[in-house]
């Protein structure tokens, strides 16, 4: 089970899907429904704000792979230049939120 949020409406949906989604169309305002279950990864996260690219994410997991120890993802994307820290932050305020709501809603699933 995947548990969506609309971003526009704050509508949410659950659905019975094996694949994971990240994201989807909001059957109520058409807005973007994001996954708040299970949840969701701060690549993600970059990627449904279009804060980056899939190339850009693509790359850093490439380089994050091939770190003799693991660096995080945010860090890796800082580094490159691809992402400024205030960005990063924003995306970790709104992964912390949305911990908050899943489990709001994880009593109910």
């Amino acid at each position: 089970m995947q548990v969506f949020k609309c971003l526009s409406c704050n509508k949410i949906e659950k659905i019975n899907k094996k694949e994971l989604e990240r994201e989807m169309p909001c059957p109520k305002c058409n807005g973007t429904m994001y996954r708040i279950v299970p949840k969701m990864k701060l690549g993600e996260i970059l990627l449904t704000f279009q804060w980056i690219t899939e190339e850009d994410l693509n790359m850093a997991l490439h380089i994050q792979r091939q770190l003799s120890r693991s660096y995080p993802i945010g860090k890796v994307l800082k580094l490159t230049g691809k992402i400024e820290n205030k960005i990063i932050e924003k995306a970790l305020e709104f992964q912390r939120s949305e911990l908050e709501e899943k489990a709001r809603y994880s009593v109910e699933i």
